[in-house]
């Protein structure tokens, strides 16, 4: 439970306080050096082995790919796609930011969604077909790609 300290805090708190001054910059310091390289870690994996979200890119694709679909459903998808990209993003975001000060927000997850999602809607408002496919199959490649790279992989603790 949150706000219970444990046997395990305590012996570290009690460390910390053993520190000089100096060290317990140090230390600081490194800590916030740790949690901030976790929390990268972490948004990669919590965005890109998010499996509703790969189901919904995996759906987008395939209805990009349909001749008659309404442009209006492909956008629904588009903005539900969004709405869960950011909203795990900022889940994630708003856990460290309030541990670590000055946190900088993993700008790799953030600009990939800022501006594919820009390069959607855009191609959305032209109601060409062929754009939209374009810029959809974009989207799945870059995703994808980021979805291989090391700290998209691992596993996130529950």
């Amino acid at each position: 439970m949150k706000g219970e300290i444990s046997i395990r805090d305590l012996e570290l708190l009690n460390a910390y306080s053993l520190l000089r001054p100096s060290a317990q910059g140090d230390f600081l310091d490194y800590m916030h050096y740790l949690l901030s390289k976790q929390y990268r870690t972490e948004v990669m994996a919590a965005i890109f082995n998010n499996r509703m979200l790969n189901k919904l890119i995996d759906d987008l694709v395939t209805m990009a790919d349909i001749e008659g679909i309404e442009i209006d459903l492909i956008k629904r998808r588009v903005i539900q796609i969004r709405e869960l990209y950011f909203g795990v993003f900022e889940q994630v975001h708003a856990r460290y930011c309030e541990v670590v000060e000055n946190l900088d927000s993993n700008e790799v997850v953030k600009d990939f969604g800022r501006i594919s999602f820009d390069n959607l809607f855009r191609a959305l408002k032209t109601e060409d077909r062929k754009l939209i496919k374009t810029e959809v199959l974009e989207f799945y490649e870059q995703y994808a790609s980021l979805s291989r790279k090391k700290d998209a992989r691992r596993l996130v603790a529950i």
